[in-house]
């Protein structure tokens, strides 16, 4: 009988944090069995004008990923990102949370995110947010989109922008894109966002039924069916 690999003891016993953030220790498998000791300090900030501000209230350090829908966690965008990984090359902007529009409900508006260092951008994204709207059919037309309804939030979730899955019309075979996200048997997956709406075959959907369309749109066509 082969001897069973024992596990090192971990090179980094104390670590002593002199911070007044959160802090995680421990021993995390990376490639080929190696054992690295990861450490977490995680600090919660407040947005100021031209500054950033310690919270008063800190959040606590995210030991694994949480789904917006643990039921169908493989379809849902996440709700909280694990913070106990083996390394951060860069730096995460993460945006979470519902974006507001003072004053009176509108159809639709413009929202941006923007990072700047020392007067410099880093990192500009643009977005367009709409009210709820849906897919409906008529004898008429056919499918087509609803305009916005009036609306003074909608949240940021992978859930309202494109993409999602429709299931593989009878007598049909799909082969599934190797870059995709493992998909059920039978599916057809939107690799860019399988938590999104939108992403339909008209023939998968029923016409007495009306889907949920994309609020979140960029500059390319976000809502349409296939």
């Amino acid at each position: 009988m082969s001897a069973q690999p024992s596990i090192p003891d971990p090179r980094l016993r104390t670590v002593e944090n002199h911070t007044p953030f959160a802090m995680f220790q421990c021993d995390k498998m990376g490639v080929g069995r190696k054992f690295f000791d990861t450490v977490v300090v995680k600090g919660t900030f407040a947005l100021a004008q031209g500054k950033l501000e310690r919270a008063k209230e800190q959040a606590e350090i995210a030991l694994v990923d949480e789904t917006w829908d643990p039921d169908n966690a493989e379809r849902s965008s996440l709700k909280t990102a694990g913070d106990v990984v083996l390394t951060k090359p860069s730096t995460d902007v993460i945006v979470t949370g519902t974006a507001r529009i003072p004053g009176e409900a509108r159809r639709e508006w413009d929202v941006a995110v923007e990072v700047r260092r020392r007067g410099d951008r880093e990192l500009v994204y643009q977005s367009r947010v709409l009210g709820p709207r849906r897919f409906r059919h008529t004898a008429e037309k056919g499918w087509g989109v609803t305009e916005p309804e009036p609306t003074v939030e909608v949240p940021i979730r992978y859930e309202l922008a494109y993409g999602g899955s429709y299931p593989i019309p009878d007598g049909e075979r799909g082969e599934v894109d190797a870059e995709s996200p493992r998909p059920k048997p039978g599916w057809v997956v939107d690799r860019q966002n399988p938590s999104g709406t939108g992403f339909f075959d008209e023939r998968a959907l029923d016409p007495s039924v009306e889907y949920t369309a994309p609020q979140w749109q960029t500059r390319g066509p976000t809502a349409r069916c296939r």
